[in-house]
């Protein structure tokens, strides 16, 4: 699937007359090669949105006055000093006026059907706390390949996903920063994102919002990441013990009945996946013994995660520069691998 290949499908939508409105939220922080690209995706939907808010989150890097280029009145900037993503997102919601809340990070990007996307889904769905679509990603070097999904419906009408732990813990995130529309009843049932939060505090709010509510997708790519984009904390931070917040919202609803045994198998799978992957970037970022200190918490329950798990405790015992290598080399066995088998190429955690 391309950009804009949806265009004809929704000209055979007929819409009802009770109007669905979206405020677009952007935080922004130090994204002036980004946050042009951005807006102009809001900007050039085929279902318009309301109002565009952006919360720059103490940009230092001349982002602001690239915002300020745009003569569009639904653009309402906002400023604050830098209490990170999380509270950027809130303030947005908070300034918001419209029911549904699109989210878009400053360096990622929308095609023109986007929003129509998730106006089909929050038609045939009401009853989703969250509205999702596939999308692209754009690796260094311009190459891009669609996400690599698991347990979602396939359909191109869209559908709830049946289960998200067992989707997330098998595939990419299944609900993306950039890719989902959450409504405004949603964050007063569950809260709004939560501050403080170095690491995956996206991972945070889907994981309370699956706990209360459906999820509905629809297997359409209609955004970009850009994972060469500059300044993503992602890349920059070295992860510790204590970025596996979530977590505990998920031990927690484990404990209490919330979510059953089956349910909780793979809710664990979910959990052990983000730990190992931290575990794997502490190593190769040098710190060795807080790798070792976050596989503390890793219950492997099958035979992979296991297996990982030795592998990373191993590494973490190397030094840094062995470890280095190895990880270069698993990386390029798994760009040729993408290559032998084109199209359905995995997606780097």
């Amino acid at each position: 699937m391309v950009p804009g290949v949806l265009l004809d499908y929704w000209e055979s939508y007929s819409m009802s007359a009770d109007e669905i409105e979206y405020s677009v939220i952007i935080p922004l922080y130090n994204k002036r090669n980004g946050i042009v690209r951005a807006i102009d995706s809001v900007l050039s939907q085929v279902y318009q949105p309301v109002e565009i808010i952006i919360v720059d989150d103490g940009s230092t890097d001349g982002s602001v006055e690239k915002v300020r280029t745009f003569d569009d009145s639904r653009i309402h900037l906002i400023s604050q000093d830098n209490r990170g993503v999380s509270a950027a997102r809130n303030r947005g919601i908070n300034a918001s006026s419209c029911r549904y809340l699109a989210f878009l990070d400053a360096d990622d990007a929308w095609t023109p059907d986007h929003l129509s996307a998730i106006e089909k889904l929050i038609r045939n769905y009401p009853q989703a706390g969250a509205f999702a679509t596939s999308y692209f990603v754009q690796e260094a070097g311009h190459k891009v390949h669609v996400a690599n999904f698991a347990y979602v419906p396939t359909d191109q009408q869209g559908g709830l996903i049946p289960s998200y732990f067992r989707s997330i813990a098998r595939g990419n995130s299944p609900v993306w920063s950039s890719a989902v529309c959450v409504p405004r009843s949603t964050f007063e049932k569950v809260g709004l994102f939560p501050e403080g939060v170095r690491l995956y505090e996206d991972l945070h709010m889907w994981t309370r919002i699956a706990l209360a509510f459906p999820i509905a997708y629809v297997d359409m790519p209609s955004a970009t990441y850009f994972r060469n984009a500059e300044n993503r904390a992602c890349n920059i931070i070295v992860p510790t013990v204590d970025d596996l917040e979530f977590s505990s919202v998920i031990l927690t609803a484990i404990d209490e009945g919330r979510i059953k045994a089956d349910e909780a198998v793979h809710a664990i799978d979910f959990i052990n996946r983000y730990a190992l992957l931290n575990a794997f970037k502490a190593v190769i970022a040098g710190n060795r013994k807080e790798s070792r200190s976050i596989l503390k918490q890793v219950k492997a329950n099958n035979f992979r995660a296991k297996v990982r798990k030795a592998l990373i405790m191993g590494m973490s015992f190397f030094p840094t520069w062995l470890a280095g290598v190895i990880w270069r080399s698993g990386v390029l066995l798994k760009t040729l691998m993408a290559n032998l088998f084109r199209g359905r190429a995995p997606v780097g955690d």
